[in-house]
């Protein structure tokens, strides 16, 4: 073999390794992002039924669930001590309150509104954790639904990963999922507050605790909602809290 040949063969299996490399490079990438979103997810179902469990005490004793709320269609309360009187134009300012963040390292005051709670639960894919009594919109990766009410549909997403735009979402009136399968763009090129999972995955939690996650490529309306008949009822307009 002449040394042109030889120089051709190689360049070509040189070519071909790194070919190679570069598939099996995104592969692991792909797979990275995929069990942080997992992880997420579960720590997104703590968070989720540790609020329902707190919201069935609340309702023997009378109170609005914990869900943020936005005025009183949606169950806000006149109590402004209480977190189901506040107003959040935040899901940080919101978690903030839930977990009692500001007196975190107090034990005595301490005195968040869900039982074993977790900062880290706001974390991961990209977020990075919060300082013990500290907490920052770069340190939360949810987005929170707020308006929730215990006559929408158990399928409603009350926690969303912050990767999702979510201007397409559902936020009033009545709407029919089944059919509708036009994608939810994702990223922060696509107007979302964060690039997380690699932006190739995101995570919702339902009203009822369900943890999804879901391919960039199969993130629809339709898969979004379950295939849902959505109903918002009259006079509640649903906001999604970024961080």
């Amino acid at each position: 073999m002449n040394k042109i040949k030889l120089i051709a063969v190689l360049a070509v299996t040189i070519l071909a390794v790194v070919s190679g490399c570069g598939k099996e490079s995104d592969k692991s990438r792909i797979e990275k992002a995929r069990r942080e979103a997992e992880n997420f997810a579960m720590s997104g179902r703590r968070l989720a039924q540790s609020i329902i469990v707190a919201n069935v005490d609340r309702q023997i004793k009378g109170k609005p669930s914990l869900w943020p709320h936005n005025d009183e269609n949606d169950g806000k309360s006149a109590d402004t001590e209480d977190i189901a009187g506040m107003s959040f134009n935040s899901s940080t300012a919101y978690f903030k309150e839930l977990f009692d963040v500001q007196n975190q390292q107090d034990a005595d005051n301490w005195a968040p509104y869900i039982e074993g709670c977790e900062v880290s639960w706001l974390s991961g894919g990209g977020v990075p954790l919060a300082k013990s009594g500290r907490l920052a919109p770069e340190n939360v990766g949810w987005i929170v639904a707020s308006g929730i009410t215990e006559d929408m549909s158990d399928y409603m997403p009350v926690l969303i990963s912050a990767n999702v735009n979510t201007d397409m979402l559902i936020t009033s009136g009545k709407a029919a999922t089944a059919s509708d399968n036009r994608r939810i763009p994702i990223g922060t090129a696509n107007g979302a507050s964060k690039d997380i999972f690699a932006n190739q995955f995101v995570v919702v939690i339902t009203k009822f605790g369900g943890a999804y996650v879901i391919d960039r490529n199969d993130f629809t309306m339709r898969n979004l909602y379950n295939n849902r008949y959505i109903v918002i009822p009259d006079g509640i307009t649903l906001r999604y809290l970024k961080p």
